[in-house]
């Protein structure tokens, strides 16, 4: 059961590489009963360990929508060694005879998804703009070094109390070999349509220029990440 036991996760001034952490204590946490099961194909598994959360997914062995587990992990090993954005983190690839492949990650502890926390009556608007912007900047990050997320949505962005957001579902994330700008500003203009219709709903009128208001600053903010990197 080969494993990759370098842990890998995102420190305050970029990526932070860990000292090779005991297997055991990996497998005893993943042993326990999950915390958290989220989604369907693959279906995650969320388990505790230590301050943060690993996430776990078994691959079906083929599958002509999403990437095959050892091509999601080959991509996040790439994505995380070239500092694209706050992403969830590879651990491990998990291959077995006669298995589908497992893929475990890290993901940021106390955090909920973009959409919960801009519902929330307990977080400040400034809190829930700051969330808004770090989504779009998150995101700019990701597209200037050559990554398409496939699948950005308000739920996939996991954010903390302070409101910085992390991108979680790797499951259609991929390499540009072409320069597919077009492509960039589709997912770019879908995330922000979907982002500021939860903060904003729109059977609420009275709200449109607050709609289109936060979708021009959060518009502005990403470019100007994109062009800084």
């Amino acid at each position: 059961m080969p494993l990759e036991w370098k842990l890998t996760t995102i420190g305050k001034t970029g990526i932070t590489h860990w000292k090779q952490h005991n297997p055991k204590k990996l497998l005893e946490s993943l042993s326990r009963p999950a915390i958290l099961e989220i989604g369907k194909h693959p279906r995650v598994r969320v388990h505790e360990f230590g301050r943060l959360h690993l996430a776990v997914r078994e691959f079906e062995p083929f599958s002509f929508r999403y990437n095959s587990g050892e091509r999601s992990f080959e991509i996040l090993r790439e994505l995380a060694k070239q500092r694209a954005a706050f992403v969830e983190m590879p651990v491990a690839l998990i291959q077995r005879t006669g298995s589908n492949p497992v893929v475990i990650t890290i993901w940021k502890k106390n955090t909920i998804g973009l959409d919960e926390f801009l519902k929330s009556g307990n977080v400040s608007d400034d809190l829930k703009e700051r969330a808004c912007l770090n989504a779009a900047r998150q995101t700019a990050r990701l597209h200037a070094k050559g990554f398409l997320h496939g699948h950005l949505k308000v739920e996939n962005f996991l954010v903390d109390k302070n409101g910085n957001s992390q991108l979680v579902d790797y499951t259609l994330l991929r390499q540009e070999k072409w320069n597919l700008d077009h492509l960039k500003q589709i997912e770019i203009i879908g995330a922000i349509e979907g982002i500021v219709a939860c903060r904003y709903p729109s059977s609420l009128n009275r709200y449109g220029e607050a709609q289109d208001a936060l979708a021009l600053r959060m518009k502005k903010e990403y470019v100007k990440e994109k062009q800084r990197i």
